[in-house]
């Protein structure tokens, strides 16, 4: 791990049938995490995944703050990203 490296520490919350940040036509499960920093701070987290998936979105142990964002959102497709990039 490198000196940026955020430390999870838990499951803030578990939002269900959420709209996706992403797309408010999905509706996604979310799951909010804390992160501890290097600095001692606090960061908060959010992973999604569709809700009919029935699977829970995979949330890292650890990472940068750029690596846990782009885990972020975990349904999309590279044809989706397409789609929604051309619009």
């Amino acid at each position: 791990m490198t000196s940026d490296t955020l430390s999870y520490r838990g499951v803030v919350s578990r939002q269900h049938n959420q709209r996706s940040f992403a797309d408010e036509r999905v509706r996604v499960l979310r799951v909010v995490a804390e992160y501890a920093g290097p600095d001692g701070e606090i960061y908060r987290k959010s992973f999604e995944q569709r809700e009919r998936v029935n699977m829970e979105p995979i949330v890292p142990v650890y990472g940068t703050h750029d690596q846990l964002n782009a885990a972020k959102i975990q349904w999309q497709t590279e044809g989706h990203r397409s789609a929604v990039d051309l619009r």
